[in-house]
């Protein structure tokens, strides 16, 4: 679960056990299913909502009620360190996004080999590629090499 860690959630010190990755996965699947139905104007699946809707419960603050200075005092408990916690939080972007006006940024990439998805934040809304340094940049290239006549 190192992509957890690189987008700085807390996925615990230990590896995750072989269920959680499969819940990982599927968590992975229904929210490209729900992004391809949106961005294709599809009516969302079920099973999906249902999948995403399930991690929530693992996304929210819990409260504490702690000593301070003697009194005490309503805060929050600190950010669980394990893999369900980080993909709770995946699973709260990914509601946000496709449960709010915001899912009408959310773009497949345009290269016919990629099937990233990514959240469109110029400001046209007129992105195509997930990376315009990987993607974008291959597509440009192959449409230079067919205008001169070059093989691609």
């Amino acid at each position: 679960m190192a992509w957890l860690q690189a987008a700085g959630l807390p996925a615990g010190r230990k590896a995750p056990t072989a269920i959680v990755l499969r819940e990982a996965r599927a968590l992975r699947e229904a929210i490209d299913v729900l992004a391809v139905a949106a961005v294709e104007g599809g009516r969302a699946d079920p099973a999906a909502l249902a999948t995403i809707d399930g991690w929530l419960v693992h996304a929210g603050e819990r409260p504490a009620l702690i000593l301070r200075d003697g009194r005490p005092s309503l805060s929050a408990r600190p950010a669980a360190d394990s893999p369900r916690r980080a993909l709770g939080t995946v699973a709260l972007d990914a509601a946000t996004m496709l449960g709010t006006d915001e899912r009408e940024r959310l773009r497949l990439c345009a290269a016919p080999n990629c099937r990233l998805r990514f959240f469109d934040r110029s400001p046209a809304g007129a992105r195509r590629w997930c990376s315009m340094a990987t993607c974008g940049n291959v597509a440009k290239a192959r449409r230079h090499r067919a205008r001169s006549g070059q093989p691609a």
